[in-house]
């Protein structure tokens, strides 16, 4: 399948092999947050047009180096050309007396694609130092757009500081505030108004590329609609009708085999 990700990448993927799957269900790979990489780099089979990347002496991507909406992009599309385009998750009703349980179904390829605008595609490869002005300080500030490493890294702080999520995010995406020294920033955007730290939320959100995942959902139940993010679950890769397979296929195998008693 050619893909052609938010940022301008193109290329080629495969579908999952069953050892990529076994990796995405080994725990002692999964602590190493990797697996994800792993796979990228093993189904993304060929490089068209790279985008703003650098590829490497030997032609292929650094996937820990990927814009973050990219790498959801070319995942989802591997998915597609593994199972298909329709992705089947359970969702509760959160409407008060009712919590139905019920599956919804949604086409991949019909989930919108914000595209990285020219402007912000410039300051990325340059640096990727993103402008913007906050309102009530009255000062610019430059922040990053996310890669594969940085949301790794970025969710082991937020571990560490569970309490302090926003200032966390804050000081590690803005990498500099006009007049502030950089010493001095990390305490800056602590004591930062409510309104700026407002407005640099909402300016990552609008900035960074990617894959709309947040759904209307309508109870089969009640009728109540509500909005969901996308569940990035077990399903995604391993649909319920590919696990019952392989949970019969293991059943099987297990009567057949020479009892050890």
């Amino acid at each position: 399948m050619h893909v052609t990700c938010p940022s301008g990448l193109e290329g080629d993927v495969r579908s999952l092999t069953v050892a990529e799957q076994n990796a995405l269900l080994d725990p002692r790979a999964a602590r190493d947050g990797l697996v994800v990489d792993r796979l990228l780099a093993a189904c993304w089979s060929a490089t068209g047009e790279p985008g703003p990347y650098t590829l490497g002496a030997d032609g292929r991507l650094s996937f820990g180096d990927v814009l973050v909406g990219d790498r959801l992009h070319a995942l989802l599309r591997i998915r597609a050309e593994t199972y298909g385009e329709e992705y089947r998750f359970g969702v509760e009703c959160p409407r008060r007396g009712c919590g139905e349980r019920f599956e919804w179904e949604v086409g991949l390829d019909e989930l919108p694609v914000r595209r990285l605008a020219d402007s912000d595609l410039a300051a990325f490869a340059a640096g990727n130092r993103i402008e913007t002005s906050l309102p009530r300080s009255g000062c610019r500030a430059w922040f990053r757009l996310l890669v594969g490493k940085d949301e790794r890294r970025l969710a082991e702080l937020i571990r560490r500081a569970p309490d302090r999520q926003l200032s966390t995010v804050l000081a590690y995406r803005v990498v500099e505030v006009e007049g502030v020294p950089d010493a001095e920033r990390a305490a800056f955007l602590r004591t930062l108004p409510a309104a700026d730290a407002d407005h640099l939320i909402a300016e990552f959100e609008e900035r960074d590329l990617g894959v709309e995942t947040s759904i209307e959902v309508r109870c089969t139940a009640c009728g109540h609609t509500t909005e969901v993010d996308l569940p990035f679950e077990a399903a995604l890769l391993f649909p319920r009708s590919a696990r019952g397979a392989r949970e019969k296929r293991r059943r099987v195998v297990e009567d057949l085999a020479p009892s050890s008693r």
